[in-house]
């Protein structure tokens, strides 16, 4: 923190503004909000939180969908195909196949629509502010947060971002650490699990455990 303040310092030296543009900046007020000590970390939990909610809430209705779909498209193949060699083949391993790959994809995609949106929108980078002090503590810099947080999709171009971290051994420490993540490939194996150990039942009426236990999944493994 020291750092930043004298970085701070030396900006109000060279950069000259009037205080009355500096504290009504829109984006100056979010920022203070975003890397607040106690508020910075309540909405970045916050977000994982409705995040993790968001795979099993949202993605309910089209993994439904996709499930009835190729139930149905394998009873038709029923009616149509007559009896051989190749009649289970389709009507009970292609088709159900396909479809126990394809209803995972609306969990990924949700995950992954997330993390753009983090990252698009900037907040990646006040979490890297937010996240400095913490991950100091464990021998790397807040840069290493964003490699950390994009594992959650996948682990490949989480490390292909360790480039921005000007530190080698931060950065080697980053990539050796990312891999260990829970990517999205993990992610149907998680939900199986969840699904058939936690019920599907709210707490408060609101938060579902199941959503509660995914987080926690995902949070142990960061």
């Amino acid at each position: 923190m020291i750092r930043y303040q004298y970085i701070q310092d030396l900006l109000g030296k060279v950069v000259l503004k009037t205080a009355d543009t500096e504290w009504k900046r829109f984006s100056h007020r979010i920022d203070k909000v975003l890397t607040h000590k106690v508020w910075g970390y309540l909405i970045f939990f916050s977000i994982l939180f409705l995040i993790f909610q968001s795979i099993f809430a949202w993605a309910q209705a089209p993994m439904d969908f996709i499930d009835s779909t190729f139930a149905n498209l394998s009873n038709v193949l029923k009616d149509v195909f007559p009896e051989g060699p190749f009649f289970d083949l389709i009507t009970q391993g292609i088709i159900p196949g396909i479809g126990g790959i394809l209803i995972f994809v609306p969990q990924i995609a949700i995950l992954f629509a997330f993390i753009a949106v983090l990252e698009e929108t900037g907040y990646m980078s006040r979490v890297v502010f937010l996240m400095d002090k913490v991950m100091r503590k464990v021998g790397m810099s807040g840069k290493s947060v964003v490699p950390l947080i994009s594992g959650w999709a996948c682990a490949i171009p989480a490390i292909m971002a360790t480039r921005t971290i000007e530190n080698w051994k931060d950065r080697l420490i980053t990539i050796f650490v990312t891999p260990l993540m829970s990517c999205s490939a993990r992610l149907p194996v998680y939900a199986i699990l969840v699904a058939l150990i936690i019920p599907d039942d709210k707490l408060f009426g609101f938060f579902n455990f199941q959503g509660i236990a995914l987080m926690g999944l995902y949070l142990l493994g960061f």
